[in-house]
């Protein structure tokens, strides 16, 4: 069967001859190509076998800034004493302070506490990246909400689960410390209550599989060079001429000459007819 590709032919039964005569090459480079490969995905170590590539997960809370009297509850706010207003807070004050809040989810106190529990290690920070973000909410009307995201990657479901509570209870803490350090009252705090504490865990980032493939396709590649050589030294051998077989004809070239020389050759009867005299000739035939 022959393909052609632009003004190239591909014989393939060719090529399939000659891997199957050097079928021990092929067999042997297809069993290193997978042990290659199947290293190149996993690592086995004393303490047992791991992945090489870790996958990445995610999961997320879901927070909402209020005050004492839950004035987002309220169709409107309620007048003190005189007509005057209540220490109620109108809630677009709350989604301003979204952003600050979020900053807040990932400060140094938060990041410092987590790593404190041995839920955050020196690796998961490593060129300043961290295993948790916060965000406001996106209202569906593009309209500032109060409410915020905060959400932790870890390399398992149950670890993106557990860190992302983690960092909500720090968090919440933090800010508690920080109203309590600055004396304000119950009632004039923000509040940063959780709506959700977390949800299914999301698989951002499967495990990479593209030096498996690489070193697969490569060992592929090396085991059909090798074979292919092989078939080619092969051949120029058998097609390399037979030195010992060539001399034969030339030494039994030699010995009939020799054995030319040292003898004398029959005259040729017409040659001898020819050298004879004529009156001979006559008399004979006479």
């Amino acid at each position: 069967m022959v393909h052609k590709a632009g003004r190239n032919e591909i014989d393939i039964a060719l090529y399939t001859d000659v891997l199957r005569r050097h079928r021990q090459v092929v067999i042997v480079g297809v069993a290193l190509t997978v042990a290659l490969a199947f290293l190149s995905y996993v690592r086995i170590s004393p303490s047992g076998i791991s992945y090489r590539s870790p996958e990445v997960w995610s999961n997320q809370a879901t927070l909402v800034l209020t005050q004492e009297g839950a004035p987002e509850l309220r169709s409107v706010l309620p007048l003190g004493p005189g007509g005057s207003n209540t220490s109620l807070a109108d809630t677009g004050r709350f989604a301003s302070l979204v952003d600050v809040y979020a900053t807040l989810a990932t400060s140094d106190a938060v990041v410092g506490e987590l790593r404190r529990r041995g839920l955050v290690k020196a690796e998961d920070l490593k060129d300043g990246a961290l295993p948790i973000a916060a965000g406001p909410v996106q209202s569906t009307v593009n309209a500032s909400s109060p409410l915020m995201t905060l959400s932790a990657k870890a390399t398992s479901a149950a670890k993106a689960t557990t860190l992302t509570l983690a960092a909500t209870r720090t968090f919440l803490d933090v800010v508690q410390a920080r109203q309590l350090a600055a004396k304000i009252p119950a009632r004039d705090r923000i509040q940063v209550r959780v709506v959700k504490s977390s949800e299914a865990p999301t698989l951002i980032s499967p495990r990479s599989k593209a030096l498996t493939m690489i070193v697969f396709l490569g060992g592929l590649i090396a085991t059909a060079a090798v074979a292919f050589m092989r078939e080619n030294m092969a051949r120029r051998g058998a097609e390399a001429p037979d030195v010992s077989a060539a001399s034969v004809p030339a030494r039994e070239t030699a010995a009939d000459g020799r054995a030319t020389l040292g003898s004398v050759p029959d005259p040729d009867p017409v040659d001898s007819h020819a050298e004879r005299k004529p009156d001979e000739v006559a008399r004979r035939w006479g």
